[in-house]
């Protein structure tokens, strides 16, 4: 989301075009996507809202939450977590 979520993106989709806009909102603990889809001379909008957590405080919820072993990768194939990340997943296991 740091690197390119509030970046403008424009794609072609199945008879029409999608734009999607991102804000940042609150101090980075939420963001929204904006939705833009036209289609045949029409548009329609819709949007979704997200709540941001950082590794640390996922790891942090995942430890009150009685979660052990709590590891952060970058990736679905336990790539590192790092500035080059496309993604955080975190793994934990509870008894």
């Amino acid at each position: 989301m740091a690197r390119d979520g509030a970046q403008p993106k424009i794609l072609d989709v199945d008879g029409g075009t999608l734009i999607v806009r991102g804000t940042v909102l609150d101090d980075w603990t939420r963001f929204r996507d904006d939705f833009y889809l036209v289609r045949e001379g029409r548009a329609r909008q819709a949007f979704i809202e997200h709540h941001l957590y950082s590794a640390v405080e996922l790891k942090q919820m995942l430890g009150e939450a009685g979660f052990t072993g709590i590891e952060c990768f970058g990736g679905f194939d336990a790539e590192p977590f790092d500035n080059h990340a496309r993604r955080l997943i975190v793994r934990g296991s509870r008894a």
